[in-house]
């Protein structure tokens, strides 16, 4: 897991002590920010790839080393919150967290964006901890983000884990395809045969009388088809 830092991030984490590393920017890092409301430091991480945001109100500066022991239990209890897997974003660990500075200013302006809607939020409320921090993430991850193209981030989250939920066929098995029904407004010649058993409830009739037969009642036509059954000696 590659949490990338702002500068804010950074220097409470322990400034130039804290190993930065050097890594290529791709979709599966995450953003790491530091929000300030009332003395109070705030958390906001967010997936590149998703737009997926964390956030976390009111921690203490010890919970926040070493950097991994934070960012991954609060990822997995917001994934369990939506109902979705604890794996989305791949196996994470609170041991292989590595930390590096910010690539994407793309990301960062959309974590400004989301930190202006929490400010208004706790404004609202007068304090974070009168905020209902719940409704609050829930809100954030359901704001339509313009990321190449308007999504909502929990959509954009549900899409990635639709190809992990889709079910696999084994190599080399028949393929499976539904039942195969006439077109609408025909009848199969079994259909026929079983009309002309119920027109005649066991009479004989002469070959030139027909019965008509409503077949859409039966469940097996559409509307009011009707089928003329020719019943033989």
């Amino acid at each position: 897991m590659i949490v990338r830092c702002t500068k804010k991030m950074l220097d409470l984490l322990g400034g130039r002590s804290v190993a930065v590393g050097e890594f290529p920017a791709t979709d599966d890092d995450w953003y790491l920010d530091l929000i300030w409301f009332d003395r109070r430091k705030c958390l906001l991480l967010v997936h590149a790839g998703t737009l997926f945001p964390v956030f976390r109100a009111d921690v203490r500066s010890p919970r926040l080393r070493p950097p991994g022991h934070n960012p991954v239990p609060a990822v997995q209890a917001e994934l369990a919150t939506e109902r979705l897997p604890l794996d989305m974003f791949g196996p994470l660990q609170p041991d292989d967290v590595h930390v590096a500075r910010t690539a994407s200013r793309s990301i960062l302006g959309f974590m400004n964006q989301m930190t202006h809607e929490v400010r208004y939020q706790v404004m609202r409320a007068d304090d974070v901890r009168n905020c209902d921090i719940d409704a609050l993430k829930r809100q954030l991850r359901r704001t339509l983000r313009n990321h190449g193209g308007y999504v909502r981030p929990i959509d954009l989250v549900t899409k990635h884990c639709a190809p992990l939920a889709a079910p696999t066929q084994p190599a080399g098995a028949p393929k499976v395809t539904g039942e195969k029904r006439p077109p609408m407004g025909r009848t199969t010649i079994p259909e026929l045969r079983d009309c002309a058993s119920v027109a005649t409830k066991g009479r004989r009739l002469p070959v030139t009388q027909t019965s008509r037969v409503d077949v859409g009642t039966a469940g097996k036509g559409h509307g009011s088809n009707q089928a003329i059954c020719r019943c033989f000696r």
